[in-house]
This record gives structure tokens, sequence and C-alpha cells, in this order.
């Protein structure tokens, strides 16, 4: 069915209300599911933050409190103990802005969960004036080591911001060759999964969604070494569980790195530099088969300034009754 941007906006916040979540948490918890429609991505309609009922679920946790286990002027380390890894992001947002610039980086690294919404997290820091990068773990296990067999590590997304005069340089996307949510959107579809991408249990590949149970790492061997990197920062690191022993999603972690361009000489010449960058970009003559040349993000806010509170969006009947029903339940 059909509603506006305004109409799923209402309900989310009629559940955060409801929920008793403070006005300013509940703006971002809920403007981050709103931004996958905004920006057109390819996880709206809930996919991006595991259904409604787990989107509430951490809106409950969100009161819960998490255990500092180490803190310095340039690190903080959290056992989230089943808190979302989001939520806790935002709620120390400020404390970690002001950690930033006092210290010029400042690293966060969180124990417990799996991170949704990472392309508005590091979206949300840059039209701050920060850069950042941020990266979860995407498993139990599913991604498969370059030239192997059998899954070793998660997909374990990456993402980054880099802030600019007007919309930020925005990157976030999995290193495996693709996301493992595709695998449920080709079942609901009735459609192939991409060749020479996902693996059945015998380590052979399948384009049939029936059969993926595992997925190839990005860019061959280098990208294997990146998704490998990852593993290690979003598991090991944090006091989770690296590798074929991760066991749940309680064993992730995510690691975020936050750096203001202040710190290290004139902001406006940082600043400065990367707006000539995006332009170096969009004006690189384009080679035969693409239109135009972007930088990462460039696309997804076009998308979103066209959109206004009155656009309709798709939203799957199911998805619109349970939002209702929570609200009236509540």
């Amino acid at each position: 069915m059909k509603v506006t941007i305004a109409e799923f906006r209402n309900a989310l916040l009629q559940i955060t209300a409801t929920l008793q979540i403070p006005q300013k948490e509940a703006h971002d918890y809920v403007e981050a599911v709103v931004a996958h429609y905004l920006e057109d991505n390819f996880f709206k309609g809930f996919k991006g933050v595991h259904g409604v009922e787990d989107w509430i679920e951490k809106l409950e946790k969100s009161k819960a409190e998490e255990t500092v286990v180490f803190t310095s002027d340039s690190l903080l380390h959290i056992d989230g103990a089943g808190k979302s890894p989001f939520n806790i992001i935002i709620q120390r947002y400020d404390q970690i802005c002001q950690a930033a610039s006092k210290a010029g980086a400042y690293t966060v690294t969180i124990h417990g969960q799996y991170m949704s919404a990472l392309f508005y997290t590091v979206r949300k820091f840059a039209n701050d004036g920060y850069m950042v990068i941020l990266a979860s773990n995407g498993g139990p296990q599913g991604t498969v080591p370059f030239g192997g067999k059998n899954d070793i590590f998660g997909t374990n997304p990456l993402a980054y911001g880099i802030p600019s005069s007007s919309d930020p340089i925005v990157f976030d996307g999995a290193t495996s060759k693709r996301a493992w949510g595709l695998i449920e959107e080709a079942k609901k579809s009735n459609t192939k999964l991409p060749e020479n991408t996902y693996f059945d249990t015998d380590g052979n590949y399948t384009t049939d969604p029936h059969k993926a149970v595992k997925i190839e790492a990005f860019g061959e061997y280098k990208g294997y070494a990146i998704n490998l990197l990852l593993e290690v920062l979003t598991s090991a690191l944090v006091g989770g569980v690296a590798g074929r022993k991760q066991s749940s999603e309680d064993e992730l972690g995510v690691w975020l790195y936050v750096v203001d361009p202040a710190v290290f000489g004139s902001k406006q010449t940082f600043i400065s530099q990367v707006d000539r960058l995006k332009k170096e970009i969009t004006s690189t003559q384009p080679r035969e088969g693409f239109k135009s040349v972007v930088y990462p993000g460039m696309r997804a806010f076009e998308h979103a300034q066209a959109m206004t509170d009155n656009s309709a969006i798709e939203i799957e009947d199911s998805v619109w009754k349970k939002l209702h029903a929570t609200v009236l339940n509540k």
C-alpha cells in the first residue's frame, strides 16, 4: 500500500512516544528508518532494521544501561549487553563529537550486537563536520575467504562519511560481494541471485536463493583482506568472537572512528579540497555505458532532496498493520 512520508514518520513517532523514548533520541531512531525511503536504500521496508518487531525491541532496550569497560581521552570501549550499537552511539553522540574535537580523533568500540543504519550514522557525523569511519560485524559467518569453500567471516559492512560545504561524501556497503539480505529478497520475489557471488553447501556457485548459504568476499583477494581486517576490528578487538566459533549476534561488535578535521589545520582548507574533489569526480567524462560519474552518496542525497513529506512510498500491508497494531496495543 502507499502512504506518505509524513504518515509513515508519524506512525513511528507515535510508537516512540508510547515507549516514552526521549524526543531527541526518538528523532534519530525514526529518521534512520525513514532515511531508507528518502535515499531509496535497498533495505527499505524495515529490511534494514530486521522487521518492525526487532525495531521495537531495540527501542525498548534503548533505556537499558550499557557498561563502560574502558575510557580515555581517545577511546571509549563499551559492553552493550544486548543494547543496539546504533542507540548507544545516538545517545552518546554529543559526547563523542566533543571528545573528537578535543583529542583530534576518537574511537568508540562496542561489544554486543550487529549495527544497522550505518549510512544514516556516518551522514549525521559528516553533516556536523566530522570525518568518520564505521564498521560492524555482519556474522555469524556467511562470507568465504578468497579461494575457499567454507564461510568464516561476517559480511562486515564498512561505512564512511566525509564532510563538505554541501552534501557529504557517504559510503555504506558490505565487504561481501553482495548483501546477505539479497537472498531473502530473491526468495520473496522469486528471482535469481547474481552469478558468481553466492555458494551452496558444497561450495559451488549458485543463483538459486533457496540453495545459497554463503557468499564471496568483494574484490577478490584484496576485498577478502579488507573483510578479514574488519572481522578482527569488530569481533576480537572489541571483546567479541571471531570467525567460525562465533555463534550468535551477542558475539558481534562495532568499531567507530571519528575525526575533527579542524584539529589538523584549517577546516575551511579541508572542506575546499573535498569540494574540489567532488567537482573533479562529477566533471570526469563518463566512459561508454555510463551517463555520469558520481561520488559516493550523491544519488541517495539527490533522491532525498526530491522527496517531500507528501511524497508517497510503498509500504507492505503487513508492516503498516503491525505499526498501527503496536500503537493501539501500547
